[in-house]
């Protein structure tokens, strides 16, 4: 997976990491909690990523009522100041 995910980069962005969520999904084996990390770590980019802890922690805090990972990811956008998607 790796090594299609580097050959897409290069082929497709000219060997330069995307710094958008929707070119980062594009990748094989990015999915929008990786394309989040990649976002804020490597471009400064806020965003909400949801991994197991964040969506039982935002359950039982009242933030959420959804199961689906992206759901709560727009449902925590809504709420937390600077983040976008």
């Amino acid at each position: 997976m790796i090594r299609e995910c580097t050959t897409e980069i290069l082929t497709r962005f000219s060997g330069k990491v995307p710094n958008t969520l929707e070119e980062l999904v594009s990748l094989p084996g990015i999915g929008r909690k990786t394309a989040n990390v990649v976002l804020g770590t490597a471009f400064g980019i806020p965003g909400i990523t949801v991994d197991t802890h964040v969506l039982r922690v935002s359950q039982r805090l009242g933030l959420t009522d959804n199961q689906d990972p992206v759901k709560v990811e727009f449902d925590l956008m809504e709420i937390v100041p600077g983040s976008s998607g």
